[in-house]
């Protein structure tokens, strides 16, 4: 203790700032000049300086990564915490780590709990200072820069799976050269390029009329900033040569930081099959119209819920004496005298247990006649709405011949009894002649 005392006076001889940088030296490291520790310490990356296995010197940061105590931290804990991880690929890198060997940046994994773990980069450099090997050593924290790249690549993944089962063909275009820079698997449906074969492609390659399209592009992308995103219809073509129809919406991608364009957006709709079901529909709402309105029977279409009529026909209109027009909106006891309509109530609270109801009752018309008919009542849907459609035949001719028969039916029995009459009157009389 004497001896070490006198070697401690003997190395503060000289004046106060050389006696403290002195101090300095000996508490933070050997032969480590105080300035160049504290510039160690402002780094952002934790640091290690080792010479012959004894720790010269290790910054806040190294401990902050680590997790690990500042205070009686020696090179033997500072390996044994750099080896706790179960990476076999390690294992060389941790060798040379404890033998004081140098080695290229190595990424891997500390073990901090059973569910957490610490992603850190090791690397070692052996530096020359005034003639000493000093052993250096950098550990940079990518625990949440691979979690970013995870997560990033993870988004990203994930918007290409969506950018691929969009239905809709999708191209992302150069706005200066018009060429595809890359495009989705609706893009391959529709037109039966691959994307490698339309990469770096001119987007009018996808077109009928090349120029025609090639002017259209030009043209629109003039307005973009004025309009945003911009619909229009084109013929395009797929790789087989067939032309289709397209409706196509094209808008700038921006770049958020810039706010300038850094791409064009160009989405295409194949409406080869809405135009198909469109002249399909519209051929069988001819149909329909023609049979609905071409029909002798008074046919009003009445909503299920609200009981209102929704739709009238032309037969309709002439059998009530009122227009269509009077009639929608309206229910169907306009045409129903007072006391048969709860009896109409009925037979419609009957179509619940079939669909098809048939029965004989009188309608009213505009001025107050009355017309025998017979109804037919069905269920339905139109257009997804549950409906009742009323159909009304004038029995007024059927019940007249009707009438006619029963009268001549009763004349005939009549007469028959008539001719009986007389024959049993005859028989008598004929006795008394003889």
């Amino acid at each position: 203790m004497k001896n070490r005392s006198n070697k401690e006076s003997s190395t503060q001889t000289g004046t106060p700032a050389q006696v403290s940088n002195k101090r300095n030296d000996r508490i933070l490291g050997k032969g480590i000049p105080y300035y160049f520790k504290l510039f160690l310490e402002t780094m952002h990356e934790g640091l290690f300086l080792v010479e012959k296995n004894e720790l010269l010197f290790v910054n806040r940061k190294l401990c902050e990564i680590l997790r690990i105590d500042k205070k009686g931290i020696t090179w033997e804990k500072l390996v044994e915490r750099l080896a706790s991880t179960e990476d076999p690929n390690m294992k060389l890198h941790l060798e040379y780590l404890s033998q004081g060997k140098e080695f290229s940046p190595v990424t891997y994994n500390l073990t901090e709990t059973e569910e957490k773990h610490l992603v850190i980069q090791l690397s070692v450099k052996i530096i020359d200072w005034d003639g000493r090997d000093i052993y250096c050593g950098r550990v940079i924290d990518k625990t949440r820069e691979l979690t970013v790249e995870s997560q990033l690549f993870t988004s990203i993944t994930i918007l290409n799976a969506v950018f691929n089962s969009i239905e809709d063909g999708i191209c992302v275009i150069d706005d200066k050269k018009y060429s595809i820079k890359s495009s989705n698997k609706g893009i391959e449906r529709f037109f039966g390029y691959s994307s490698e074969e339309l990469d770096g492609q001119h987007i009018q390659k996808l077109a009928h009329d090349k120029k025609a399209f090639n002017d259209k592009i030009i043209e629109l992308h003039r307005q973009l900033p004025r309009l945003g995103t911009i619909h229009f219809e084109m013929e395009m073509q797929r790789s087989n040569g067939s032309p289709f129809p397209a409706i196509l919406r094209l808008s700038e991608v921006i770049d958020d930081l810039s706010n300038e364009t850094m791409s064009l957006l160009l989405i295409i709709t194949d409406v080869t099959q809405r135009i198909h079901l469109d002249r399909t529909m519209a051929e069988l709402e001819s149909r329909y119209h023609l049979i609905f309105n071409g029909s002798s029977d008074a046919i009003v279409v009445i909503d299920e819920a609200t009981k209102k009529i929704i739709e009238a026909n032309r037969a309709a209109e002439k059998h009530t004496g009122y227009s269509r027009d009077e009639l929608i909106g309206k229910t169907a006891d306009l045409l129903t005298p007072t006391e048969s309509r709860s009896d109409l109530h009925d037979q419609f609270n009957k179509l619940h247990a079939s669909d098809n109801v048939i029965f004989n009752g009188i309608n009213l018309t505009k001025h107050g006649g009355r017309i025998p008919v017979q109804c037919s009542l069905a269920s339905t849907k139109l257009a997804g709405r549950s409906v009742i459609i009323v159909s009304c035949r004038d029995i007024s001719a059927q019940l007249e011949i009707e009438r006619e028969r029963i009268q001549i039916v009763k004349l005939d029995a009549v007469r028959n009894m008539a001719g009986g009459i007389a024959h049993e009157i005859s028989q008598p009389l004929q006795a008394l002649v003889i």
